[in-house]
């Protein structure tokens, strides 16, 4: 059962821009060609550390390795390794 808030919500959403930024999730870039975007890391509330945990994870040894890294609406960490790296 949906929540009476959702009912009243849902038409602004529907039909106003403003109103669909200000509360619809978007991913957010936090490496940028191996740089740490500081901005998206204090507003997402992720540390360096976390993303570098990740990356770790998944075969790569720094942001450097890394073109992008992503902050999913799902909250997820998704990557773009370089092309130039040999794995």
């Amino acid at each position: 059962m949906y929540h009476p808030a959702v009912f009243a919500t849902e038409p602004a959403i529907l039909h106003s821009k403003v109103v669909h930024k200000m509360v619809k999730a978007r991913p957010t870039l936090l490496v940028h060609n191996g740089d740490y975007i500081e901005e998206a890391l204090i507003k997402e509330r992720i540390t360096k550390e976390e993303i570098s945990a990740v990356l770790r994870e998944n075969g790569l040894h720094t942001s450097k390795d890394a073109k992008w890294v992503i902050f999913g609406t799902d909250a997820t960490l998704s990557f773009i390794m370089k092309k130039n790296k040999d794995y």
